[in-house]
């Protein structure tokens, strides 16, 4: 599954395997009232002075506790990263369960949407002033409308396993998709990675697309780093 990799020009910030950091802080749930009128909860855990924040946002109808993003949550507090897991309130106030798809939902993406600029500004407002964005699964979709005209504090994101809006898509316009959805976050100021680049037919297209830059099999395989 392709997974984009944006990145916008921070000064001092870069993107590495890292050792030896500070040991991350105690975890704490906090509650803010979402735009929505709702009470929105998630679970914060302070990292190193000097690291940028990360929010990381959960896939369709879950919660914070869905066993991916905890463990991505986990991993990153464990790098030094301060990490902020929130669980959208879909309309629910202190949501603790996910929503089966039967369910009746009141909430909509906006509602979303509107709802990860709220605890981007959370996070703005506690100091950090870099937050990095990570969406898993439906997750990047709710964060991709503030990366072209971006909170100040947003200095970067992370979209794993972007939906695919349409298994049966012709290729031309799965093309076209990307190409268009690479445009829109490089005009908001941000480089473009391609992830799970295997082939030269691969490479190819990601350049057509407007990608600065790519990684993947055919480029080279996995290494410890130096």
């Amino acid at each position: 599954m392709l997974a984009f990799v944006l990145k916008r020009p921070v000064t001092g910030l870069v993107f590495v395997c890292l050792l030896l950091l500070a040991p991350p802080g105690a975890a704490e749930v906090v509650r803010m009232a979402a735009p929505n009128g709702r009470l929105a909860t998630a679970e914060y855990q302070p990292g190193g002075a000097g690291l940028p924040a990360v929010m990381v946002i959960h896939g369709f109808l879950q919660t914070r506790d869905f066993a991916t993003v905890a463990a991505l949550a986990d991993t990153l507090a464990g790098a030094g990263y301060t990490v902020l897991r929130p669980t959208l309130t879909l309309n629910v106030s202190s949501r603790r369960r996910s929503l089966p798809c039967e369910a009746v939902h009141t909430h909509t993406f906006e509602m979303e949407v509107d709802e990860v600029g709220a605890w981007t500004e959370w996070l703005s407002r506690r100091g950090h002033r870099v937050v990095v964005l990570v969406g898993h699964s439906s997750g990047a979709a709710a964060i991709l409308p503030h990366l072209p005209r971006p909170h100040p504090a947003v200095g970067g994101a992370f979209l794993i396993g972007l939906p695919d809006p349409d298994r049966e898509m012709p290729d031309a316009e799965r093309r076209r998709l990307v190409r268009d959805l690479a445009r829109l976050i490089a005009d908001g100021g941000y480089r473009l990675v391609a992830e799970g680049i295997e082939s030269a037919e691969m490479l190819e297209a990601a350049k057509a697309a407007g990608f600065h830059k790519a990684q993947g099999f055919h480029l080279g395989a996995p290494a410890p780093p130096p």
